[in-house]
């Protein structure tokens, strides 16, 4: 939707959606080779609601934009289940759910802000690490990947940091793309 609201904005949502899709190839790549696709696409839908709950409930919506861009130490998804009584996680399922998409999709929408309490949830590594790219902290979610990559999954630093730096510039020309 092409909806005008102070604290979204739509390039920076698709700059951000490219982002964590092309660092989760690049990643996958490296840690699990045979879900290059599927993580680039979860990668790509994980904030999938977010445009939708902008346009269907603007004011209110907004409001939450607002609050959580002022603080900034508040997580979204608890504003969102705070004053909605539901997050964009969930919506983002419940749609995926009622496309058909295939389940790690759907488990990748619901879960990557782990705010999902079913256990069995399990998402791929690289989908797992690129839900740290929020929109709200370029610099801080780098920082977390790098982390997690290293201490959870052994990868070197360094590689860890490239692909970082490839990906967001290859993300640069897939959001021109998409918007």
């Amino acid at each position: 939707p092409d909806v005008e609201l102070p604290f979204f904005d739509m390039k920076q949502f698709w700059l951000f959606a490219a982002r964590r899709a092309s660092l989760a190839r690049a990643l996958a790549q490296h840690i699990h080779p045979g879900s290059q696709v599927e993580c680039f696409t979860a990668g790509l839908l994980q904030d999938m609601a977010l445009p939708i709950l902008v346009s269907v409930k603007q004011k209110e919506y907004g409001t939450i934009l607002e609050d959580w861009n002022k603080t900034k130490c508040t997580s979204l998804n608890e504003l969102e289940n705070e004053k909605l009584g539901f997050d964009h996680s969930s919506v983002g399922a419940l749609m995926a759910k009622e496309w058909d998409l295939p389940q790690y999709l759907i488990d990748a929408i619901s879960g990557h802000h782990c705010q999902t309490q079913d256990k069995e949830v399990k998402l791929e590594p690289a989908v797992e690490l690129v839900a740290q790219i929020k929109c709200d902290s370029e610099e801080n979610a780098k920082e977390v990947i790098i982390k997690i990559a290293v201490e959870k999954y052994g990868m070197d630093k360094d590689v860890i940091s490239e692909l970082i730096t490839t990906a967001f510039k290859d993300a640069e020309e897939l959001s021109l793309l998409l918007r």
